[in-house]
């Protein structure tokens, strides 16, 4: 079995090499290697093309003009010549036997897609700290449902939402249904891309083995990130919008909640931001617009009391 791995890398150079390396490394070595330089201002391009040159499974596209990870991604579905297609982010890596583990739970199924779990490092060389999805049971194949999907992206926890996964999908099937990634969002546009598949139809399994390597920034406070929680839950109200009567009411309350908390965490973070800022006089004030956001603050805490836990158990 073919599979074409899409990479969008945009001002990459620190870490792409490493990205590729990690999908040629594969046990599997049936692999194209798709490569997106997003009209990148650095020596990304540079380093793509010579590792081209080395090996014929790296098909280098270079853009002129940046148009975000989406039209990236989509660009390189759209001259995938796999059975099927799968992701990497550019600052993210594969364990050797991923590719391995996704073909062979698929094989001889019905599925037209497979979800492994993630390995949640710090950036650029951190050890594991845990396992980003909860849903998945360590050494097992089991379906992975839409219901479980929407269930799980309307939770708040220290866990990643699965709208965070990388799929691996059948590419036949994904071009009948016409879908890509959306061109005008930057935000949450791989949860719109799997929630309207799985409104479609899509058939998941779930392989409980730590196959992508997830590595995490360090994230600052800012007003971008309260931005980035109202844009997220725009998304879903988006999706949910064009696609309320082809999922289950179950989904629909639980992406509901997930809306609401979003906004609140929007709020929430203005507020959080003042008070670092000892701007008294305006986190007050964004309290009585929006005192509602206060409601986040149990869910938070919660969060918090499981990162220190566990660091405990770990010391």
């Amino acid at each position: 079995m073919k599979v074409s791995v899409v990479i969008p890398c945009f001002n990459g150079e620190q870490f792409i090499e490493e990205a590729i390396a990690s999908v040629l490394g594969q046990t599997h070595q049936d692999v194209e290697c798709i490569v997106v330089d997003d009209a990148s201002k650095d020596r990304s391009r540079e380093i793509i093309q010579r590792l081209a040159a080395a090996d014929a499974r790296i098909q280098p596209v270079l853009l002129d003009e940046n148009g975000g990870p989406s039209a990236a991604r989509n660009k390189a579905m759209a001259m995938a010549s796999g059975e099927w297609v799968t992701f990497l982010d550019a600052d993210d890596l594969y364990d050797p036997r991923r590719i391995e583990k996704l073909v062979a739970a698929v094989s001889g199924s019905d599925a037209n897609a497979a979800v492994d779990n993630q390995s949640v490092r710090r950036y650029p060389d951190g050890p594991h700290e845990f396992s980003g999805f909860r849903f998945l049971t360590p050494g097992k194949v089991e379906p992975f449902t839409a219901e479980t999907f929407f269930a799980e992206e309307g939770k708040i926890d220290r866990y990643l939402r699965p709208g965070y996964m990388k799929a691996m999908i059948k590419r036949d099937w994904l071009q009948q249904q016409g879908v890509g990634f959306p061109l005008d969002m930057r935000v949450s546009e791989d949860f719109i891309f799997y929630a309207t598949l799985f409104a479609k139809g899509m058939k998941c399994l779930g392989v409980g083995h730590d196959g992508y390597i997830y590595r995490r920034r360090p994230a600052s406070l800012s007003q971008s990130q309260a931005v980035n929680f109202k844009s997220m839950s725009d998304a879903i109200g988006r999706f949910l919008s064009e696609y309320r009567g082809m999922v289950s009411e179950k989904s629909v309350a639980a992406l509901t909640y997930r809306s609401t908390m979003l906004r609140r965490l929007s709020s929430f973070g203005g507020i959080e931001i003042a008070l670092r800022q000892r701007n008294f006089a305006k986190a007050v004030r964004l309290i009585l617009q929006s005192p509602e956001s206060l409601l986040v603050v149990p869910p938070l805490a919660k969060r918090k009391l499981e990162r220190l836990l566990q660091k405990g158990t770990r010391s």
